[in-house]
């Protein structure tokens, strides 16, 4: 019976042999070790692929934070600033009343004998009711957006000594100063083009016209209300992140 079984053990042998032979030598796939490290190297070779290359991305760098001493030093700083504009806007919009020396308008520099305040204003008494009440108008809706920047610089810089920096609040006053600065570069200087060229037209002065806009004031208004909006976006952003994260922004 011994005889038997080992007989059996080496005709069993000999046929693994053969078979081994004849698929080349390859492990079996019932080896538990050959699929496990097949299977390695598969999904390996996948990670490898799908990973992203974070080698090319640039590493985000942060300012360095300030003492809060340091930041209410620079927001009292805008606040004094803000106090001065008020001062200034009051002795813009109250010298053609005090001084009485004409109408404002942009026309004046080149009206001629018309120019008075040294360029600044036009003479009443040589231009018409319709084109003073044109310049006037120019000249009060200026003052109106200016004095609305203002505000909206006074109330954002409140929020942020509160400490209210990410908050709708201060969402609304930075969106409220980019529509009023957008009205300041526009409407008063459409109404007062209208006056200005009435102007010209009573001096006798046709061939000459003065634009709505001057290029230069325009283009430094219009980066200004585009930093303004980038600020909103950031505010806006940061607003949300703070109200997920339940205040810790």
């Amino acid at each position: 019976m011994s005889t038997w079984n080992d007989d059996r053990r080496r005709e069993g042998g000999d046929a693994n042999r053969a078979r081994d032979e004849f698929s080349g030598g390859h492990a079996r796939p019932g080896n538990p070790d050959s699929f496990d490290g097949d299977r390695a190297a598969f999904s390996g070779g996948r990670d490898q692929r799908e990973a992203p290359d974070r080698s090319s991305r640039p590493e985000r760098r942060y300012p360095k934070p300030m003492s809060p001493r340091r930041e209410r030093t620079d927001i009292y700083a805008t606040v004094f600033a803000l106090g001065l504009a008020v001062f200034l806007l009051l002795g813009y919009a109250l010298r053609p009343l005090i001084g009485g020396e004409g109408v404002p308008a942009k026309v004046a520099r080149v009206a001629d004998r018309a120019s008075v305040d040294n360029g600044r204003a036009v003479a009443r008494e040589l231009i018409s009711d319709g084109a003073a009440s044109f310049l006037w108008a120019a000249h009060w809706l200026g003052v109106a957006a200016l004095v609305v920047v203002v505000l909206c610089g006074a109330g954002l810089a409140r929020n942020f000594l509160r400490g209210d920096f990410f908050t709708l609040g201060s969402y609304r006053w930075v969106s409220a100063m980019c529509w009023a600065l957008i009205f300041y570069m526009f409407v008063p200087g459409f109404v007062g083009m209208l006056g200005g060229n009435m102007v010209l037209r009573d001096l006798n002065l046709h061939w000459m016209s003065i634009p709505a806009i001057d290029t230069q004031d325009f283009i430094v208004m219009y980066v200004l209300v585009m930093t303004l909006s980038l600020v909103g976006v950031a505010i806006r952003r940061a607003s949300v992140l703070e109200r997920d994260t339940e205040g810790l922004v």
